[in-house]
């Protein structure tokens, strides 16, 4: 049993915990006591999330099974001068290759605790840190007055603990992003500025955060209606089946992602979570996935007839970076891609249960549909991989 399987394990079945514990508190409910709360502090989200920076961050680093931290590692001590191996029991001996001209951000950060001579583990201490401190100050702005579930949400997402450790340097970016959507929101100059800033910053970790940067403006600017986003989905649906190597190829070549060109027509083993994107040909059941907030979304909208604006943004974002990795998901191994729309997965569908009115008993729907959302993450974990 490697430690890999169990802090996995570890992470998924205390979230399944976590998760059940809300769902018994609130399924009986006949109420909507969690749109009426006033904005309160949230010491248990805090406390988690500190707790999971140092849980990841100081992580046995001589160990196999870690996937990208065994190639971030090589590429720190690279800069201090050294060179180490993996140990003969990684899976893979592929090198990354840091690019600190394009994302000029992370190479910064690379090299000045290599300058410092700042230990391994601490350098993988920080590194979870904006990780999960993006994605609390997200919440902390988003959902003020119900932070733990929207972080319940966010923690059971199946890419969550994934990211955490394997393509870091694309979950602290988009976690930056989501904090940015929070100021997008605003619909003001100030959250207008703010956003664009913390963007700029996400592409100088990594430049693939350009995508969920640019799907976001768009909504911001034009208001596009989500029917019109939704039309996009399908078309890239129909593109992708009858043109999907020649959309591969485009999107390959203009730098949204260093490494989505080697994923294209080539069998890359990272991790097991990387093995699940292995198999060429159209991913129906990655699609599935993707389209749960959607349906949600076109409920909301056009069956509720509920608008809320910033909702409108997110969903709308949400579905176009979704579309763009449609068009690529013939592409082995695309979960980077992918994960430049499913970071916000968790948003998406905790938004609208937790700000806005939907049904009569939306305390008892919210924990009904949170159970759903943290089982079908157990599924993929124990049964389907």
């Amino acid at each position: 049993m490697g430690i890999v399987y169990i802090y996995h394990n570890i992470w998924l079945w205390s979230t399944f915990v976590f998760c059940l514990i809300i769902f018994m508190k609130y399924v009986n409910s006949t109420r909507c006591t969690l749109l009426e709360r006033q904005r309160i502090a949230s010491m248990g989200t805090i406390i988690y999330c500190i707790a999971f920076a140092f849980w990841i961050g100081f992580r046995p680093l001589d160990l196999s099974g870690w996937a990208d931290t065994a190639n971030y590692r090589r590429s720190y001590h690279a800069l201090k001068g050294e060179v180490i191996h993996n140990n003969p029991m990684e899976e893979t001996d592929a090198q990354l290759v840091v690019d600190t001209d394009k994302e000029w951000l992370w190479g910064f950060f690379e090299k000045s605790y290599a300058y410092a001579n700042v230990s391994d583990e601490l350098f993988f201490f920080t590194v979870a840190c904006c990780y999960i401190g993006f994605i609390y100050l997200a919440i902390r702005r988003l959902m003020p007055s119900n932070q733990w579930i929207t972080l319940l949400f966010c923690i059971s997402s199946f890419s969550f603990f994934s990211f955490s450790y394997n393509g870091l340097r694309n979950g602290v970016a988009c976690s930056i992003i989501l904090y940015a959507l929070s100021f997008f929101i605003q619909f003001d100059k100030k959250g207008l500025i703010i956003g664009l800033v913390l963007s700029f910053l996400a592409m100088g970790i990594h430049r693939s955060a350009a995508l969920p940067a640019l799907c976001a403006l768009v909504a911001y600017f034009t208001k596009m209606d989500f029917k019109w986003a939704f039309a996009f989905w399908i078309f890239s649906i129909i593109l992708s089946l009858f043109s999907g190597s020649q959309i591969q190829s485009f999107f390959a070549n203009i730098g949204f992602d260093d490494r989505l060109q080697s994923y294209a027509g080539k069998t890359v083993a990272e991790s097991e979570y990387a093995q699940l994107f292995s198999h060429t040909g159209f991913r129906w059941d990655f699609l599935l996935y993707s389209a749960m907030p959607i349906v949600l979304g076109y409920y909301i909208v056009y069956k509720k007839k509920i608008r809320d604006r910033a909702y409108d943004l997110l969903i709308v974002t949400y579905t176009l970076a979704n579309s763009f990795w449609i068009m690529v998901i013939q592409s082995t191994n695309s979960n980077r891609f992918a994960y430049l729309s499913w970071f916000m997965y968790p948003i998406v569908f905790a938004y609208p249960l937790l700000k806005v009115k939907i049904w009569k008993n939306q305390d008892r729907k919210t924990a009904q549909i949170l159970m759903l959302y943290v089982l079908f993450t157990v599924f993929l974990n124990v049964i389907y991989w």
